[in-house]
């Protein structure tokens, strides 16, 4: 059923066009981890996920894209999403902050589209 990927490709629209150009012409690396080597990651029942994991969908699903919103999620919009979002949310539902960390070299690229 592998196909169906070619047929999704052929059908592409311009921003998803756009979003592959960029890709085509960036090179780098990110590694994005829930919390330093000092911290614990923090999981909530009430959220379905580990606080990281579920900042990280949220902003894969289009929060973390920023003014001017173009539908593309980029990596370093989703890091300055996670960057404020995870310490948030562990503020919140646990009073103490977690801090995600990570590397990354090379150009920002696109990583989704909503």
């Amino acid at each position: 059923q592998s196909g169906g990927a070619i047929q999704a490709f052929a059908e592409r629209g311009l921003s998803e066009e756009k979003a592959i150009s960029q890709l085509a012409r960036s090179a780098g690396i990110v590694i994005l981890a829930a919390s330093g080597t000092e911290q614990q990651a923090i999981e909530f029942k009430r959220l379905g996920h580990g606080v990281f994991t579920y900042a990280l969908l949220q902003g894969l699903n289009g929060e973390a894209d920023r003014n001017p919103s173009d539908r593309v999620i980029t990596v370093s919009e989703l890091e300055t999403f996670l960057d404020r979002k995870v310490p948030e949310l562990t503020k919140e539902y646990r009073g103490t902050t977690q801090y995600p960390q990570r590397y990354s070299r090379g150009q920002d690229f696109p990583i989704g589209i909503n």
